[in-house]
């Protein structure tokens, strides 16, 4: 590949020619046009990978069936995207199958398009795959898959070894229904061993709301963890949670001396909580006003942004100083946009007062 963009294929076989038909399909513009790119091709496990150079618009090369499955671009480490066209046969054979594990990660994506008769085989995947990057891939599939069965054959992947895969079956089970997933989600949060993963299940507690999440969340805020996960997922439950009866915990983490001001995510989670919470809430405004001066840039400009959005008046003094002298320009635009959206004009330059 040697022009700008990358290439983009669509491809399919064709039994009846037995012929593999790929075509080009990125916008041919701008400087982009027609890739030159060698793909190495391989039916099922048996075969030896095949190169193949792609270069014109639609090719149709002869080549028969030798397998269930086909694997097209041997490895994953060629820069382009590709949509290839097979049944859900043969992509739960090469998920089940295919010795590459970027193979069994591209299966396992594109039989989510297949639905409900795609559960089984991510099922068999997130228990059995020797691989965490496919499991991991295949939990992310359920998660997404919206419907109930999916959740029991997520819940298998709650105990996995891989703390990666845990974190991604608990981001799946926090879309799941709370009868089905409540009991586990909350006992991942309080018990389980790596902070990612009690973070990711917090979360879940809270979009599900399950039984007693108020106070097991709130109990959160106190365990003490690396860069402060458990905390900062411990306050995203809660803001998913909507029991205003947070906002007076959470308040303390808004502060810069939190953390000797060294984790700014936790503050970031902060502010998006309390400002879900009570919004229009005078307390909180004044909690938020000030943080438009704060030492670090970026939560001068997150501060600045939520003034906007929440009309929160109070804070246009600063605001006006920050959009003229502030040494980040991020910071800056954000000032200024906060300023218009809260109707504040600058007073015209040269302008006369009106005489009485």
């Amino acid at each position: 590949i040697r022009d700008s963009g990358y290439p983009k294929l669509d491809v399919r076989y064709d039994d009846r020619a037995q012929q593999l038909i790929v075509r080009q399909t990125q916008k041919q513009a701008g400087g982009q046009g027609l890739f030159r790119i060698r793909v190495p091709i391989r039916w099922g496990t048996e075969t030896e990978a095949t190169t193949y150079t792609i270069h014109q618009a639609r090719h149709a090369f002869p080549m028969p069936r030798k397998g269930t499955f086909l694997r097209f671009g041997v490895g994953g480490d060629l820069l382009m995207q590709v949509t290839l066209h097979q049944s859900h046969g043969a992509w739960a054979e090469a998920l089940a199958h295919d010795p590459d594990v970027t193979g069994r990660m591209d299966a396992a994506e594109a039989l989510e398009g297949f639905g409900p008769a795609s559960v089984a085989p991510l099922r068999k995947a997130l228990e059995n795959d020797p691989s965490w990057a496919v499991r991991r891939t295949a939990a992310e599939v359920l998660g997404r898959m919206d419907a109930d069965f999916t959740a029991e054959s997520l819940l298998v992947g709650v105990s996995d070894v891989d703390s990666r895969v845990r974190v991604a079956v608990f981001d799946g089970l926090a879309r799941k229904k709370r009868r089905v997933v409540g009991a586990a989600v909350g006992k991942a949060a309080a018990t389980d061993p790596h902070p990612s993963v009690r973070a990711a299940a917090a979360r879940a507690v809270g979009k599900v709301k399950a039984r007693g999440a108020y106070d097991a969340l709130i109990a959160m805020l106190q365990v003490d963890s690396d860069q402060d996960v458990v905390r900062t997922g411990a306050i995203d439950g809660l803001r998913a949670l909507g029991d205003v009866r947070a906002c007076e915990a959470v308040m303390p983490f808004l502060n810069y001396r939190w953390g000797k001001g060294a984790n700014h995510v936790i503050r970031q989670a902060a502010l998006n909580c309390v400002l879900a919470l009570k919004p229009d809430d005078k307390a909180v405004h004044a909690q938020v006003a000030p943080l438009v001066k704060d030492p670090y840039h970026r939560m001068r400009s997150w501060a600045a942004e939520a003034c906007g959005k929440y009309g929160i008046r109070e804070a246009i003094p600063d605001l006006i100083k920050v959009s003229k002298n502030d040494w980040n320009g991020g910071v800056k635009a954000q000032a200024k946009k906060a300023l218009d959206r809260l109707g504040w004009k600058a007073p015209e330059k040269g302008k006369k007062k009106a005489s009485k």
